[in-house]
């Protein structure tokens, strides 16, 4: 018999994954002998067809499926099942109990968007995490890391950060979810602590961007391609720039790509590398696509070159198939904070 207690404590581990601006979309119901997982998708402008919440219930599962050997357990997944939840977990004792080698590491991995050491990556660990992302079957990683992909990656990045800052709904997603001292990341465990966007002496300036109509005025003196080169420096400074491909855009594929990608994540923090999604390129694209009328001439005109830099970088099967876009390498500090987590309640 697997307690309330144990089922508890895997929600809590599954609670510490990752989610677009940590809003955390998700949540746990118990019913009968299963942990449900229950989806919450939220409004943000980049959750078009709800992927970057499936993206995060699949990392929630995969670090629950970690929990649940480390606890000695099997962990029995029904996805999408009737009744409207993402998943119903059932668990059982399991014949072979072995410690899993990522466990250690859920409550480490974080964040970290600093500037990474102008190091290469091992080719050792380079061919571990593409092997590690082979052997999941949930998706294909590909890795930028010699100078002239790495430059076209940053490119594309580029060209994300400077349509997201000139995007008024974006923009308005954005502040909404910055929490702007300890006392309110405290209070409601969600969402974007200022500390953890490393601004540094820029940002008692980054708080009067709250405000749409300044941005807006100052994009027109170059504010939007100032932030899109800050964006570009620190790629380039990367050990290497990541991309993840996944075999469709069916919610499965997606949601299982999201366990590929903390699967990954946990891989790389268990190796001393740091890692920052740049998941706005991706979503950027997925709207473009959708809508192009969302966009002026000049922003669908950048997003369609970020479109061509990410495949001059990347071998890119079908560009539609993208999940994640991220920068990795290996950083000279720790983050200056973490984002906090919303505490599962008995």
């Amino acid at each position: 018999m697997i307690t309330k207690e144990t089922l508890l404590e895997i929600a809590r581990y599954g609670q510490m994954a990752p989610s677009g601006d940590n809003l955390q979309d998700w949540r746990f119901s118990l019913k009968e002998d299963a942990l449900e997982l229950v989806g919450a998708f939220h409004n943000h402008p980049f959750n078009l067809n709800h992927r970057p919440s499936l993206t995060g219930y699949g990392a929630v599962l995969e670090n629950m499926l970690i929990a649940a050997q480390e606890l000695g357990l099997e962990m029995m997944e029904d996805l999408f099942p009737a009744g409207g939840a993402i998943a119903s977990l059932k668990f059982r004792e399991s014949s072979v109990k072995t410690p899993h080698p990522l466990f250690p590491f859920i409550e480490k991995r974080s964040v970290n968007r600093r500037n990474y050491l102008h190091r290469d990556l091992p080719p050792e660990i380079r061919e571990e995490l593409i092997q590690t992302a082979q052997n999941s079957g949930f998706g294909r990683l590909s890795l930028a890391d010699g100078l002239p992909a790495k430059k076209s990656a940053a490119k594309a990045a580029f060209y994300g950060s400077q349509v997201m800052m000139e995007d008024q709904g974006i923009h308005q997603a954005l502040f909404q979810s910055i929490r702007w001292n300890q006392a309110e990341a405290e209070r409601t465990r969600d969402g974007l602590y200022i500390k953890t966007l490393e601004l540094g002496i820029q940002e008692p300036a980054f708080r009067f961007l709250s405000s749409w109509r300044l941005t807006k005025a100052l994009n027109l003196f170059g504010l939007s391609r100032f932030a899109a080169f800050r964006d570009y420096q620190l790629c380039m400074g990367s050990s290497a720039l990541g991309l993840i491909e996944v075999p469709d855009d069916s919610p499965q594929s997606i949601l299982n790509g999201g366990k590929l990608f903390e699967r990954l994540w946990l891989k790389m923090t268990s190796l001393g590398l740091s890692l920052q999604p740049e998941y706005a390129l991706v979503a950027l694209f997925h709207m473009l696509w959708n809508n192009p009328a969302q966009f002026t001439p000049s922003q669908r005109e950048c997003l369609t070159n970020g479109i061509k830099m990410l495949k001059e970088a990347f071998s890119i099967e079908n560009e539609k198939r993208i999940l994640m876009f991220f920068r990795l390498g290996y950083a000279a500090k720790e983050p200056s904070a973490r984002s906090l987590r919303k505490i599962i309640r008995k």
